[in-house]
């Protein structure tokens, strides 16, 4: 797809090297067929642009389930992962769920034993980065958390020490799921690229053909602004 029409583009300047870029699209006009990967290149960049940080608000949801990564040519998900569009607002890429493992599960763990759970996160998928933390001290324990399937976290525990571990007799974990680890490194835009939304398979095929998004990007643009 080629780039959306440019009278879509607002551009707010904080400052003559600053600004932030705004692009909407219209699926009902532009849709995206999900199996196909297609994408829009939704924010032109020129070389030597400093890209800080690019979000997503859904101003009209999208078909149940659909998702896209937000990135450019190399690295198609460097702002998000399989991001769902398919409920208004701002999206967010950090997404929480809560669990408690039991007295049973706790209790005498041996070396190198260990146990799972799995807990329900919407929006999780494939690729996504996940952290677990606990709510209280467990010794000798580590803790560890991978996406097995979407909207599916398996959170391990596993015994790290030479002895059996006692812990509490219950435990309430946190599981943080971070769709765009990447996000927080600024992007130096080695040669003239584009922002781009690209359609995915990650919860399920859906063809993205409603709804609306506003694109956003803040960039540092070195010496005075020339358009």
């Amino acid at each position: 797809m080629g780039l959306t029409n440019a009278n879509r583009y607002t551009i707010y300047r904080a400052s003559d090297c600053e600004f932030v870029i705004r692009q909407k699209i219209y699926f009902t006009n532009d849709p995206l067929d999900a199996g196909r990967g297609l994408l829009h290149k939704a924010i032109n960049v020129l070389q030597g642009d400093i890209v800080t940080a690019v979000w997503l608000d859904v101003v009209d949801a999208c078909p149940e389930n659909a998702t896209v990564d937000i990135g450019y040519g190399s690295v198609p998900n460097y702002w998000g992962n399989g991001v769902v569009l398919d409920t208004a607002g701002p999206v967010g890429n950090i997404l929480t769920a809560s669990d408690v493992w039991g007295f049973d599960q706790l209790q005498g763990m041996g070396r190198g034993g260990g146990d799972s759970i799995e807990i329900e996160v919407a929006g999780a998928t494939w690729g996504d980065h996940v952290s677990v933390i606990p709510s209280d001290e467990v010794l000798g324990m580590l803790l560890t958390g991978n996406v097995i399937h979407p909207n599916r976290v398996e959170v391990t525990m596993t015994n790290i020490t030479d002895d059996k571990v006692l812990n509490p007799d219950k435990m309430t974990f946190t599981v943080v799921v971070n769709k765009a680890p990447l996000a927080g490194v600024p992007w130096m835009v080695q040669s003239a690229d584009t922002i781009d939304v690209k359609a995915t398979t990650d919860l399920e095929d859906v063809d993205i053909n409603s709804g609306a998004i506003d694109v956003f990007a803040k960039i540092i643009r070195p010496g005075r602004w020339s358009g």
